[in-house]
């Protein structure tokens, strides 16, 4: 139960800053381009940027334990 726990904790922590910055990068890139993007590109937009968050959220929870 702890583990749910925890894991419901990080994505209440974490899935809020992946959507705002897909929101951010689509709508600058749908002004830049002048016209809506598909949605299977901006699924990629956001999953990228899962990735990227959690890698940088592991490596921060990684070095704050002192384990480097």
């Amino acid at each position: 139960m702890d583990t749910l726990s925890a894991t419901l904790s990080h994505l209440l922590d974490s899935v809020p800053y992946v959507i705002a910055a897909t929101v951010l990068v689509v709508s600058v890139i749908q002004k830049v381009m002048g016209q809506k993007m598909p949605k299977k590109s901006i699924a990629r937009i956001y999953l990228t940027f899962g990735l990227l968050a959690e890698f940088f959220f592991g490596l921060y929870h990684y070095l704050e334990r002192g384990q480097m």
